[in-house]
């Protein structure tokens, strides 16, 4: 992929203040503490940034990023398929309203469409 759409630091920032710096998978996942002060956490946009061109709105928002320990962040990324899709399915029923009322309009399968895509592209290259 093209590293054409940009990511806003400030955003994913915020997501992880608004989530306290917990993992959203599980609040059980601990990593260390941060130069900042904080549990480290990273920032995964649900519906992935490679795709922003299909939406009429930004979806680099704080509504579409999830913290997660760097564990869980890898497997958004590297899991099987099934343990992938479960991930999938429980962020965007927290989410749906919320990237909704965003303008960033899509269904589930959708969402899992956007992944398997990517899946595609990494093991083909």
């Amino acid at each position: 992929y093209s590293s054409a759409f940009k990511r806003d630091p400030n955003v994913a920032a915020e997501a992880l203040k608004i989530a306290n710096y917990s993992c959203e998978n599980d609040a059980n996942h601990r990593t260390f503490i941060t130069s900042f002060g904080h549990q480290f956490m990273e920032a995964h946009h649900l519906v992935p940034m490679e795709f922003y061109e299909k939406f009429e709105f930004d979806i680099d928002v704080p509504e579409n990023v999830v913290s997660l320990c760097p564990n869980c962040h890898r497997a958004f990324h590297h899991a099987e398929w099934k343990q992938k899709s479960e991930l999938i399915e429980k962020f965007f029923e927290q989410r749906f309203q919320k990237i909704h009322a965003r303008g960033i309009v899509l269904d589930l399968s959708s969402l899992k469409e956007f992944y398997q895509r990517i899946g595609e592209e990494i093991n083909n290259n």
